[in-house]
């Protein structure tokens, strides 16, 4: 008996091991009625219907999800695909939505489009871990959950931002690797408060994947796919989070970005990335806290369309 999935999300995993890309994962899912499969063989049966038997993964790769199933218990680990219950309807919305999510923490408080995603590099200066903080607290103060990958810099500033506020299930740390622990080593006590607050840890990759560095770009996706938009504190021009940001304007989600408050920069942010994202990219600037108003207004109206789709 499966423990921590359905059988949906088996047959997803063994997928993606049977080396399935994303994009025939979905062409098969649409083309195959899962909605009263009971076994493996019924899988078979229905792939082998729709001419889809090439696709019918081996046993050494149903053996591989069956395994991640029995890791995922030790660790409290719960896995949806996508047609599952327990899949965030908002994340279903963006291009190339993750084929799984992989959970650990509260599912529940990914359900509802609460989320902001507030990202920025890993290189700071103090100012902008403060700023950081602050709109994250400002955020969680205002109902929302703050989004952020649980890197160094910016993002564990938004995490602790977050936490500081004292409201349950204030923060979703997206990680680029499975989720038997936290990376890196430095946020681990970041990475506990979060789930101890009743918070989350998610990837689209399953226990036991090592952190990788195509993996980082690519789970910016994850982070904005749960949120309304995007605030980028501190960012270069070759920034990891100018990645978060395109794929923001690409998903027509609002996208924010924290920028010296006057030319001098006293301040001393990083910015060239945040204001090449405001000068040829359509950033909202986000430049003192009286700017702070709008931009939640602006988060509100995009709540309400999304919830309305």
């Amino acid at each position: 008996m499966l423990s921590t999935m359905d059988l949906k999300t088996l047959f997803a995993l063994a997928l993606q091991n049977f080396e399935v890309k994303a994009s025939e994962i979905f062409h098969i899912f649409s083309n195959v009625d899962l909605s009263k499969i009971k076994s493996i063989s019924d899988i078979r049966d229905l792939m082998n219907e729709s001419n889809l038997a090439l696709f019918f993964p081996s046993e050494k790769s149903w053996n591989y999800a069956l395994n991640i199933d029995e890791e995922n218990l030790k660790y409290s680990i719960k896995s949806y695909s996508i047609l599952s219950k327990g899949y965030p309807n908002h994340l279903k919305a963006i291009d190339n939505p993750p084929a799984v999510l992989h959970v650990r923490g509260s599912v529940e408080i990914l359900q509802a489009i609460k989320g902001v995603a507030i990202v920025g590099s890993r290189k700071t200066s103090k100012a902008g871990e403060i700023i950081a903080q602050r709109i994250a607290g400002q955020a969680v103060s205002k109902g929302w959950i703050v989004v952020s990958g649980l890197a160094l810099g910016i993002d564990a500033a938004a995490h602790i931002g977050a936490l500081s506020v004292g409201v349950s299930g204030a923060t979703v740390a997206v990680l680029a690797h499975g989720l038997e622990k936290a990376k890196p080593s430095a946020n681990k006590g970041i990475g506990e408060a979060i789930l101890g607050n009743g918070g989350a840890w998610v990837s689209e990759h399953p226990v036991g994947t090592p952190a990788l560095p195509a993996q980082f770009v690519s789970r910016n996706r994850i982070q904005l796919g749960l949120s309304v938009g995007s605030i980028i504190v501190e960012a270069e021009e070759k920034s990891g989070s100018m990645t978060q940001a395109r794929f923001c304007i690409q998903q027509k989600r609002p996208l924010f970005a924290v920028v010296p408050e006057t030319i001098s920069n006293s301040l001393n942010l990083v910015s060239s990335g945040t204001q090449l994202l405001v000068k040829k990219m359509g950033a909202s600037p986000i430049k003192s806290k009286e700017d702070y108003p709008s931009m939640f207004e602006r988060f509100d109206r995009q709540q309400k369309m999304m919830e309305s789709l």
